[in-house]
């Protein structure tokens, strides 16, 4: 079990490492692309919401 309990706790670091490291370089590549891309989607998914509950 502990063992076990090791690898998954690896796996998983390695996992967060990753994602991070994608993080990091997609915002450093496109900051003002992705942080236009972030603002703009809620706008239109309320926009495309509101019709229906009316």
């Amino acid at each position: 079990m502990i063992c076990s309990i090791i690898v998954v706790v690896t796996i998983a670091m390695a996992v967060v490492v990753v994602v991070v490291v994608v993080v990091v370089i997609s915002s450093q590549r496109k900051p003002v692309k992705f942080g236009k891309h972030v603002q703009k989607k809620p706008p239109i998914i309320v926009s495309e919401h509101k019709p229906p509950l009316k």
